[in-house]
């Protein structure tokens, strides 16, 4: 009896596009019967997601498969339901939570930012805070504030009209005081962008490295000149409220075993010098800087989108909000973890992503309410490249 020959490649991969070809004309038969079911949700007043008839169309289309099949056709008809209901939301155009419908009409109202504007940022004159007031407005007002919670204060107490913080480093993360003033004190962001971070040893004319023995600057700034540090295990770090304060500081105390971290600006800005340039330890050393507003502005020219969620303790749940945007194709730029304050072990999810269609955001919305615990949306917003 002889040996069957094995099947070819080829003919296996001819098999699948026919099956391929059958499966993309039910797909597409399937959300033409979904296209049906949101008209008829909107004559009646029914919300897209149903999540009761999601879950019995699951076990039914599950029963009696082993395991692994079974896991297999849930995943893909998961996919399936996101798709669908993506599809709903843009044909019903209609948001059910109330930060959809905000903003749907902030979107509606959007405008530029002004040119001329009172902005507060934290420190003094030459702090990188400054440099990214000068780079997002063209004539502004610059005030000066001792902290990032006073910037946000002189906000909404409407002393000034925006405020700009630091909220992200390349090489040292997240600065997650800025993320906890964001999400308590609910201001907006309005504009972003990313600052080219380039630190210098400062201190006095006439002094040498070899003289220091103290430097001072804030933390961020010593953390992105650790390895520069530990070359010189001689000098004691000192955190201090901003780089610029640093620099000042320094030009007030007149000792010269004492230098600061700082902006090469900084040094004729303060009457120092330069001891040594670019000390940071990562030549790609970039800070994202927001400016804030007590309301919401949306610009003509927003693509970026930033949020913060929590989410049902059970497992899943982030596995399903992801799934919301990839059924939407949008790209994630930040997904962090960050603990919920009282909760154990229970975590909010701080996310950005891009925003190439500003108008599909709302149906989004929408859908991720259904998903989360909360939402706040910190703001839709440009982001300078």
């Amino acid at each position: 009896m002889s040996e069957q020959k094995p099947i070819a490649l080829s003919s296996l991969r001819t098999h699948i596009n026919e099956l391929d070809t059958e499966l993309r004309a039910l797909f597409l038969e399937r959300m033409e019967v979904s296209a049906e079911v949101a008209a008829y949700k909107r004559s009646v007043g029914m919300a897209v997601l149903d999540p009761v008839r999601e879950q019995a169309v699951l076990d039914r289309l599950c029963e009696g498969l082993d395991a692994p099949h079974a896991e297999a056709v849930s995943s893909l008809w998961k996919q399936i339901f996101e798709l669908s209901r993506a599809c709903q939301h843009r044909l019903l155009n209609t948001d059910t939570c109330p930060q959809a419908a905000a903003l749907r009409a902030q979107i509606t109202a959007q405008k530029p930012l002004p040119a001329k504007a009172k902005v507060a940022c934290q420190g003094r004159r030459g702090a990188y805070a400054h440099h990214a007031v000068d780079a997002l407005f063209a004539e502004p007002d610059t005030h000066f504030f001792p902290d990032w919670a006073e910037v946000t204060e002189a906000v909404l107490d409407g002393r000034c009209d925006y405020g700009v913080l630091p909220i992200e480093n390349s090489t040292r993360g997240s600065v997650s005081a800025v993320y906890d003033l964001l999400r308590s004190r609910q201001v907006h962001i309005v504009r972003s962008c990313r600052l080219p971070i380039r630190h210098a040893l400062l201190g006095l004319p006439g002094a040498e490295l070899s003289d220091i023995r103290e430097v001072r600057s804030h933390e961020q700034a010593i953390g992105q000149c650790a390895g520069w540090l530990d070359l010189h295990p001689a000098i004691t770090r000192i955190e201090a409220p901003n780089t610029a304060m640093a620099a000042e500081a320094v030009a007030l105390a007149g000792r010269r075993d004492l230098a600061a971290i700082a902006s090469p600006d900084c040094a004729e800005l303060y009457g120092l010098r330069v001891l040594v340039d670019d000390i940071t330890d990562c030549g790609f050393n970039y800070t994202r800087f927001v400016c804030i507003a007590r309301d919401a502005q949306i610009t003509p020219d927003a693509n970026k989108l930033s949020l913060i969620v929590t989410l049902p303790h059970r497992a899943g749940s982030l596995s399903a909000l992801l799934g919301r945007f990839t059924a939407r194709g949008l790209n994630l730029t930040k997904l962090e973890s960050s603990p919920i304050p009282g909760r154990d072990f229970e975590f909010m999810f701080c996310i950005d992503l891009d925003a190439p269609d500003p108008a599909a955001l709302p149906g989004l919305l929408d859908d991720l309410c259904a998903q989360v615990e909360s939402m706040t949306v910190l703001g839709l917003y440009h982001e300078e490249k």
